[in-house]
Parts: structure tokens; C-alpha cells; sequence
């Protein structure tokens, strides 16, 4: 296990670092939104990040996904911020990933579409989901059909899309890939003709837990088969399947015998990186963006 801790020589120059006081801001509005101001000035204790770091995890994902075949649809959870989407997506406004109702709404009203809402969603959410499907690309995610009924049971005017959680080993939510119910939940998506089986969907949680690099790449091969396995016995019926993985460790990490069968990753956390996620082998402490002085 590594140590995670800045060395002497990035300690010294931790000092020399110039931050962004005011968040990471967009090019177009970075002059009137942000302030440099050298470490050395702060009052303590002040919260820290490093644009550079942002930029360069951000890229490095963006480039690991291509050379993995993959698409790469950022979670954006993590930080909530425009800014932060742009450098994930490498500019797009689109394809992202969120966890609550409210980060969906706040991204579409800033001109985001291609929005997955990746929480198996409950009844109560299902008339904000609509009124976002209406105005935007918007996916919601079942694992149950007692979910995709209450789901189709409120009318839109166009086809609800929907993505299937499935469960790879973490067992917080998802369906078992190897059960009938699977094939069953996802014949029932289409079934009607009220919604589109857009995807699936996995997430290998239990990978912020891995003793070594060496378990975070088990969990990745985990979430491969997981979705690939259920995405073969659905293509003679849904050939166009999104089929998507990730967690942080586990894109940080991929299988040496890469992603075959998954098209898309969706890690999130990446962009900041924590101190957890240096101890457990996803990084290193330079890539961690957020410092307390």
C-alpha cells in the first residue's frame, strides 16, 4: 500500500501553487470569476484546489476511456459544477451522469442534455423525472418491475428512456445479471410501447474497499462481465444497447484484458480524487485536487 502523503519536495512546493479561489470557471467568464493569490497569503484554514490537477485528471480519463473503446460519461455528483462537467466531458454538454433530482434539473438548466439519473427510481421522483424528460434527454434507472410500473404509469408525450441497474457483486441495488428476472424486467421495458431500453447500467461501489490495485482490477473484470454477459443474451432482441460500467477505482484501474462488451464508463470521482481513493491505489497524492491549508 502506498504512502499518501505529499513528499518533501511537494510539500515545498505546495507554497508556490497558485489556486482558484472562486471555483474552477469556464474560459469565457474565468477573468471576472476567479483570483489568483499565492498560498502563502491565505488565512488558514482555507480550502484549496488546483486547476491544473482538475485539467489533467479530466483528460486522462477522457483518454483512457477512447483507448478502451469506451465513451466516457462523466459523474458529475462530486463537485455540482458547470465548470467542472465541461472539463470532464472535454466540452460537451452532454452525456453525464447525476444521483439526485435536483443535480438533473440544475445541469438541464444550463443547456446539459443526455442526463442519467443513476438511482433506481422511487415513485415520488417520477412526475419531476417527467417534467425533465419533456424538456431534455433524460434517462431514468429501474432494477424491479414494481419501479418500471410506476415509471409508465405516468404519460408522457414521447417514450420514457430507461437504463436496468444491474447488480455486480456490490448488492446496494441492480438485478442479478444471471437471473430470468433480468431478461424478464427488460422484456417489460418495451413491452406497451411506452418506454425505450436504452441501456444498463452498473456501479462497482464495494471496489472503494479493495485491500490492493490488485482487487480494484477483480472488481473491474466483476463489472465487465456483469454487463456484457447480460448485454449478449438481450442483443438478439436490443442490438444497440448502451452498456456502461464504473466506478472510480475500477476506471482508474481497468482490466489489463480490457472493457469488451462495454461501450461507456461513468466514473466520477476521479475528477478530485481523495485521500481514500491514494490509499487504496486509484491515484497518486499528486492527483488529488482538494487540499486544507
Amino acid at each position: 500500500m502506498q504512502q499518501c502523503y505529499p513528499t518533501a519536495t511537494s510539500t515545498n512546493e505546495m507554497v508556490k501553487l497558485h489556486i482558484q479561489t472562486t471555483g474552477l470557471g469556464e474560459p469565457q467568464k474565468q477573468k471576472a470569476r476567479t483570483k489568483k493569490m499565492d498560498l502563502k497569503t491565505l488565512r488558514t484554514p482555507c480550502y484549496t484546489l488546483d486547476k491544473s490537477i482538475a485539467k489533467n485528471n479530466a483528460e486522462t480519463m477522457l483518454k483512457r476511456a477512447e483507448s478502451l473503446g469506451c465513451t466516457l460519461r462523466p459523474h458529475v455528483k462530486t463537485h455540482k459544477t458547470i465548470e467542472g462537467a465541461l472539463l470532464q466531458t472535454g466540452g460537451r454538454r452532454s452525456g453525464i451522469v447525476v444521483s439526485t433530482i435536483r443535480e438533473a434539473e440544475f445541469f438541464a438548466e444550463n443547456g446539459f442534455s443526455d442526463i442519467i439519473y443513476a438511482v433506481p427510481i422511487t415513485p415520488d421522483k417520477v412526475p419531476a423525472a417527467a417534467s425533465l424528460s419533456t424538456k431534455t434527454q433524460f434517462h431514468v434507472v429501474v432494477d424491479n418491475t414494481q419501479q418500471l410500473e410506476a415509471v409508465l404509469q405516468h404519460e408522457l408525450n414521447k417514450k420514457w428512456s430507461i437504463f436496468i441497474m444491474v447488480d455486480c457483486g456490490y448488492h446496494r441495488d441492480g438485478i442479478d445479471p444471471n437471473s430470468t428476472a433480468a431478461l424478464e424486467l427488460a422484456d417489460a421495458v418495451e413491452r406497451g410501447g411506452k418506454a425505450t431500453l436504452t441501456g444498463l447500467y452498473t456501479h462497482g461501489g464495494h471496489s472503494y474497499n479493495a485491500p490492493t490495485p490488485d482487487k480494484i482490477e477483480d472488481y473491474s473484470r466483476q463489472e465487465r462481465d456483469a454487463v456484457s454477459l447480460l448485454a449478449q443474451k438481450l442483443k438478439p432482441k436490443y442490438p444497440n444497447l448502451t452498456v456502461g460500467v464504473g466506478s472510480t477505482p475500477t476506471c482508474s484501474r481497468p482490466p489489463a484484458d480490457g472493457l469488451s462488451g462495454v461501450n461507456e464508463m461513468h466514473p466520477g470521482n476521479y475528477f478530485t480524487y481523495d485521500y481514500n481513493q491514494c490509499v487504496i491505489g486509484s491515484c497518486t497524492i499528486e492527483q488529488v485536487l482538494y487540499y486544507v491549508i
